[in-house]
């Protein structure tokens, strides 16, 4: 997890990543808060991955350059530059569809995103229900 500062509050200085608050952690992994990215989770033979909370998606984090990639966005971000926000249900269809131009397209794009399963079956339906 690289080097920190452990205050005895619940709250950390990452050398690399800043103030984080600290909790529940044990043996299943950590969770961590940040202002700018909410809740993210890794224990220490995922490190240096973190899942989302917010985002629901894992992101990963390259220490030799301070860079992160957002699977949720397929993007990389200077860690500090870095916001991870909640993401609504239509927000995340809205992203599974893309740029679909037709009806086929998008219940291909929706089937072949990573959304839960869940997820799938209920954007299907209301895209057949309402368009898209």
């Amino acid at each position: 997890f690289g080097e920190f500062f452990d205050t005895d509050s619940g709250w950390i200085f990452h050398y690399d990543l800043g103030w984080l608050f600290s909790e529940n952690s044990d043996e299943e992994g950590d969770w961590y808060w940040s202002e700018n990215k909410g809740w993210i989770w890794t224990k220490e033979n995922i490190y240096p991955y973190f899942f989302s909370d917010n985002t629901e998606d894992w992101i990963f984090y390259d220490s030799d350059n301070l860079l992160t990639y957002d699977y949720s966005t397929r993007q990389w971000t200077p860690w500090d530059d870095l916001r991870l926000e909640y993401k609504s249900k239509e927000k995340k269809l809205e992203q599974a569809i893309g740029s679909a131009g037709n009806t086929d397209q998008a219940i291909e794009n929706i089937l072949n995103s990573n959304l839960s399963d869940d997820e799938k079956i209920d954007g299907i339906a209301d895209m057949i229900l309402f368009g898209i």
